[in-house]
């Protein structure tokens, strides 16, 4: 096995890896953003609708 084709499995195992864990982290981005939106969304209809309901 020469020197080239040793550096071309290491290039390829750390971007097989690289990959990996973007999918991991785009999938946990996805739900930070989820969350975030859904808490806006509530905190809008909160203050749009709720603070408009006058008891007395």
């Amino acid at each position: 096995m020469s020197k080239l084709e040793a550096a071309k499995g290491v290039l390829k195992t750390f971007w097989s890896m690289t990959l990996e864990d973007w999918y991991q982290m785009d999938r946990k981005l996805l739900r930070i953003i989820t969350m975030a939106v859904s808490f806006t969304i509530a905190a809008l209809f909160w203050l749009f609708f709720f603070s408009n309901i006058r008891p007395f």
